[in-house]
Formats: C-alpha cells, structure tokens, sequence
C-alpha cells in the first residue's frame, strides 16, 4: 500500500529579485514562496504545493504533471535540497542549469520531453514520475491530454490510498485530473482516493498565509449524479440509498425495498414498493442535494407507476420501461405476465391467485375455450414471446438471434399496448 500524489506543476511568476547580482546564480523564473497552512496547522514556506503537501504526508511516490515549459528545475533544487543535505542550492550543478535553459525556452510547440528526466524523478520518492504533457489548445491535445493523465492509472495499486493537489499549471487540467478520479471511484474502489487539495494562493495577501482547502467533499455531488442515473436508467436506488441513510434511514430502506423488488424482478413487490415511493417523492431533506437528486427521480417512478390500478396495464407498462432500459429478459417476463394477468380480468378470475393464472394460460392456448375470452392477437403473441423467455431463461438454442429477439420484444409490446389498456 502506498500514500500517492498526483499534482500539477506550473511557471509561477517571476521574482524580479532574483538574478539580478552580478553572483546571483539563481533564476528569477521561480515559484514565490508561500507559508501554507491546513486548518491550524502551519506547514512553512514552500515554493509550491506539493512540496508543502509532502512535509506533512510523506508520499511514497509523486507523479508531477507539467508542460515542457513548467519549472522542472525547481523541482529538482527543491527535492534534492530535501533529499541530500550537503546540496547547495544557492549554488546548483549543471542540471539544474540545463533544465533552466531548456525549460526556460521550450514552448507549446516543443516535444514532450524535458532533460535529466531520470535526475528529476530520483530526487522525488522513490517511484515517482515526471509527467510531460501538452498545453490543451484544442481538442486533439486536450484528448492526448487526458489519455497521459488516464494511464497513470496503471500505475496504482491494490490498496494505494491517492491524494490529488490541483493548485499550479492551466486550470483546464482540474477537469482532466477528475476524470481520474471518477474513473478510480467508478472501477477502481481498490483506490481510496483521500484528499483533493487546492491552495488558494489568490487569497494569501488577505489572510497573511496561503490556505490549502480539501474540495474531496465536492465529489458527493457525483456520488449523487451517479445514483440519479442509476436509478432512472436501471430502476436501482442502492446508490442513494446509501447516500440517504446518513440523513434518513426510513427514507433509505424504502428505496432499498424498491431496489431489491426491481432487481429480483418481483412484479408484486414491485408495485407495492412503486406505491411507497409516494411517501417520499416531495419530501424536503436537510442537505438540498438530496432533494435535487431524489424529487425529480422518485417522482418520475411514482408518475410512471404508482397511480395504475389494473394489474395487467401496470406489468405492461414495466416490461416497456425495461425494454426501454434494455432489460430485455425481465421485460419478457414482465409481458407475459401482463397477459396472463389481461386473460384473467377478461374473465373475472383472480389475477392473484395460483390455479386461476394456470386456468388463463390454458385459455391462451385454446385448452378451455368453454365461454372464455381471449383476443386472437394474444393467442398468437403469447407462444412466441414464451418460446423467446423460455430460451432465455433455461440458455436453450432457437432459431432467432438476439436482434431478432430484441425486434420480437420490441413489436410484441407495441402490439400488446392497442390491447392491454
């Protein structure tokens, strides 16, 4: 398990101090410092972030990303100040001059490559790597961009906890950095991502310090996208449910039951779950996200479902909200259902009951024709659409391939909806 950083390195401004003596030998193409504090505490003076963030964490490994043109060479001075206390970096080697003069002079044109990279990288933590990426000036470098930035994926591990600062460089580069971040919470829950850390260096002058503000909180707002869209694309609250449950557990079990109803494609349950949600579609909560995420989701469920009073129109209805969520072998089942249950209210048999639902079946395929209803579209559909399900279920061979099973659903419940009303 290793505590990772991943951090942006920009230019910084020019201290016009700097390099003006005749034996001043350093650059005047330097970060300023800066004193940065989290909370309370005082980290001291650094030249830029992810030094002062290192001070307090002690990152096994540092992945600084930077264009050509960053301050490769404080990196260096910095770094192996830290890393060898016999260095003088009042008075730097030769690299730290050749990363001044490249850097110094590369632009958005350059390759992506700086000298003594290895030099760089060795100074850091151990397994830490310099990043070069372009500048972002239009899509096919933003593009490159975020795949250099995606990759570092790779080089996590099993149990890394990730810690992100987003202070120095372009501040396109945030966004990129976030699809990172989404990616590892969505695939990669082995990464706990910790901290996102920005030091709010605009502010320093007003408050006599630079303070670095943790926006990881700002990442419940996806979690709650994320479950909006899980519960209006697949009918699945466990997302919010579990976002919900720090505010109001009652709340959170309803749409748990929901969930765990859809999930096993319980057509009963369903309906009465359906019902409850009701109960909790106005409901204003606490955290204003919340209600955002859960009023218009829950209330799209409720218009959808909870007022039908026909068992058959209600199970129609959900075999095409499931093909329409590509739920293809829930929606065959869902559907004949929904006409099984139609026979039986042709017919005044209990839509609920074992023995009348085997009575309609029978009905359906003209095996008790005495006075008993049943249009001859639904004779014709229901063999179909059972030999289709029965394929899917039981992983039979047929003659028709998804597509055209797919098609087959497709048409079946366009035609079942002039008929189940």
């Amino acid at each position: 398990m290793a505590k990772t950083l991943i951090s942006f390195l920009g230019t910084g401004p020019l201290d016009k101090k700097k390099g003006t003596e005749a034996k001043d030998y350093t650059s005047p193409r330097k970060y300023l410092t800066a004193e940065y504090h989290i909370g309370d505490e005082n980290l001291g003076n650094y030249s830029f972030v992810s030094l002062a963030l290192h001070s307090k964490y002690k990152f096994d490994k540092i992945f600084l990303i930077g264009t050509s043109h960053s301050m490769w060479e404080e990196v260096y001075n910095q770094f192996r100040k830290r890393s060898e206390p016999s260095y003088n970096q009042d008075d730097p080697d030769y690299i730290y001059y050749d990363l001044l003069e490249t850097c110094d002079n590369n632009n958005h044109k350059s390759d992506l490559t700086i000298p003594h990279r290895e030099k760089v990288e060795n100074v850091m933590p151990k397994g830490s790597k310099v990043v070069i990426i372009r500048y972002g000036l239009n899509e096919s470098e933003i593009m490159e961009n975020s795949n250099i930035v995606l990759s570092l994926a790779d080089e996590l591990k099993n149990g890394d906890e990730l810690m992100v600062d987003v202070t120095h460089s372009f501040r396109s580069l945030p966004f990129i950095v976030m699809q990172l971040i989404l990616y590892l919470r969505a695939v990669r829950p082995d990464i706990k991502v910790c901290h996102i850390f920005y030091g709010m260096l605009d502010i320093s002058r007003e408050m006599g310090y630079t303070p670095i503000v943790d926006l990881v909180s700002a990442m419940n707002m996806n979690d709650w996208v994320t479950g909006a869209y899980s519960f209006l694309e697949f009918g699945s609250a466990y997302q919010i449910a579990k976002l919900l449950g720090k505010e109001d557990k009652s709340d959170a079990v309803i749409l748990k039951n929901f969930s765990d109803a859809m999930n096993l494609n319980h057509l009963d349950a369903i309906r009465k779950e359906a019902q409850k949600l009701s109960a909790i579609k106005e409901k204003e909560y606490a955290t204003r996200l919340a209600g955002m995420v859960i009023t218009p989701t829950v209330r799209d469920f409720v218009q959808r479902f909870g007022a039908i009073k026909k068992q058959s129109v209600f199970q129609l209805k959900l075999a095409k909200w499931q093909a329409d969520h590509h739920n293809y072998a829930s929606a065959y089942i869902s559907a004949l259902e929904a006409i099984i249950s139609y026979v039986c209210e042709l017919n005044q048999l209990d839509v609920d009951g074992y023995d009348d639902r085997e009575l309609a079946k029978d009905i359906i395929r003209s095996r008790n024709k005495k006075d008993n209803k049943c249009p001859s579209e639904i004779q014709r559909i229901f063999p179909q659409m059972n030999r289709n399900r029965n394929a899917l279920a039981h992983s039979l061979q047929t003659d028709n391939n998804c597509s055209q099973m797919v098609a087959q659903l497709r048409n079946n419940l366009k035609e079942l909806e002039s008929l189940i009303k």
